[in-house]
């Protein structure tokens, strides 16, 4: 399963507030699912910002307790990053490689 099937399983499993269907709708308007979470760190590869996603919900869940809301973690693990939606755009920069000389990239 890839991690944008895998989000979309998890959160129509577990978030049923009102208005959910309409952000799923709307995150396929986006590149939610194929931007990176950074430019130079945790998940800065393609898909990095879901794959990052997924594995803020999966920790988090290891900490849910009885009487937790499952909906609840699962909303703020999945959109905690919502706000990176839209934001990378495709860019390069100069880098040294092995010879030491400058590249693109």
């Amino acid at each position: 399963m890839d991690y944008r099937a895998e989000f979309l399983e998890i959160f129509q499993q577990k978030v049923s507030r009102p208005g959910s269907e309409k952000l799923l709708a709307w995150l396929d308007t986006t590149d939610f699912f194929r931007a990176p979470a950074s430019t130079r760190f945790h998940g800065a590869c393609e898909s990095g910002l879901v794959m990052h996603s997924l594995n803020v919900y999966h920790a988090l869940m290891e900490q849910l307790e009885e009487g937790d809301s499952p909906e609840s973690f699962a909303i703020c693990a999945l959109l905690h990053d919502l706000c990176k939606a839209n934001y990378y755009k495709p860019g390069f920069r100069n880098e040294k490689n092995e010879a030491g000389q400058w590249e693109r990239v």
